[in-house]
């Protein structure tokens, strides 16, 4: 009976851990649009990667951008980097 107890919690506790997700990590998805530092438009997320990285297609190319400079405001998703920036990052 034990196990079947820790059985049911093993599948129910992540997806109370999803459901409570900050809104900021609900916002960012596939297919937004993410501004840069200075609020010009990048470009489209493709991707979310599982780190928290957002890979979006700017121009022709897709750049990985680090999950620590992305934040979500009013529907807005914005990146701290500058777009000469993420020429570094790119994929």
């Amino acid at each position: 009976m034990r196990y079947k107890i820790c059985a049911a919690m093993l599948l129910v506790v992540p997806q109370l851990a999803a459901a409570q997700a900050a809104p900021e990590e609900q916002a960012a998805s596939v297919g937004k649009t993410i501004v840069d530092a200075d609020g010009r438009r990048l470009g489209k997320i493709v991707r979310i990667l599982p780190d928290g990285s957002v890979r979006a297609l700017i121009g022709e190319r897709l750049v990985d951008i680090p999950a620590d400079s992305v934040t979500t405001a009013e529907g807005r998703i914005t990146t701290s980097l500058k777009r000469r920036e993420l020429g570094r990052t790119e994929r």
